[in-house]
């Protein structure tokens, strides 16, 4: 799986872009959760739903 960050998401991070391997994330709600232990500062922003989050260059509204 390859996650990209953009704008203050990069600053955050430290990264543009990541790919985990050997990670199992059925939906989006875990792949949030596991962003969020990776990258805790990321939780209020996600509380918050602010982030936009695409799957194959189409946005994702609902789990």
């Amino acid at each position: 799986m390859k996650i990209k960050y953009f704008a203050w998401l990069k600053d955050i991070t430290n990264n543009e872009s990541e790919t985990f391997d050997n990670i199992n994330i059925n939906d989006i709600n875990e792949l949030k959760s596991y962003i969020v232990k990776k990258y805790p500062d990321l939780k209020k922003h996600i509380d918050q739903d602010v982030l936009r989050i695409a799957v194959n260059h189409e946005y994702i509204v609902e789990n």
